[in-house]
């Protein structure tokens, strides 16, 4: 892997975490205000980014 390839995947996954939580925030105040069908969006949502990072992360080592 080229020195660069790796600083944009370090980038992205930064982004990710970032978006992660923000969903992990706004997921807790979807529930304390018992709004279950956001909630469950988010958590969907979640899902995915934390697949991503998972994925990129692996592609790192």
């Amino acid at each position: 892997m080229h020195k660069r390839e790796k600083s944009v995947v370090i980038l992205v996954l930064a982004d990710y975490e970032v978006l992660i939580r923000g969903l992990r925030t706004a997921i807790k105040a979807a529930q304390d205000i018992e709004d279950e069908v956001t909630a469950d969006l988010l958590i969907g949502l979640l899902a995915k980014y934390e697949k991503n990072v998972w994925m990129l992360e692996a592609y790192l080592k």
